[in-house]
C-alpha cells in the first residue's frame, strides 16, 4: 500500500507542487482513504518528503551511487 501512495503522491505532487497537491487526490489515486494514508506516511510534508527521497535515491541508484557523475545543464534563459 505505501508503494501505491508513493506513486500516487508522486503524480500529484508533479502535476501540482506541493501547495496545490490535495492528500484526497492522492487517497483515491492510490485506492486508500485519507485514514490509511496518514497511518502509512505521517502528513503531506511527510509524504512530499518520502517522495522527494524515492527521487534522490533513484538519481543515486542510475548515477552508480555518486551524484558527482551526474551532468548538470543549466536551463535556458526565459526572457
Amino acid at each position: 500500500m505505501r508503494l501505491r501512495i508513493l506513486e500516487a503522491a508522486k503524480q500529484e505532487f508533479s502535476a501540482h507542487g506541493l501547495a496545490g497537491a490535495r492528500v484526497d487526490r492522492i487517497a483515491v489515486k492510490a485506492g486508500a482513504n485519507k485514514r490509511m494514508l496518514y497511518y502509512h506516511v505521517g502528513n503531506k510534508d511527510e509524504l512530499y518528503l518520502a517522495v522527494l527521497e524515492g527521487a534522490y535515491d533513484k538519481i543515486r541508484s542510475e548515477s552508480g551511487g555518486s551524484i558527482s557523475n551526474i551532468s548538470i545543464r543549466p536551463r535556458p534563459s526565459g526572457g
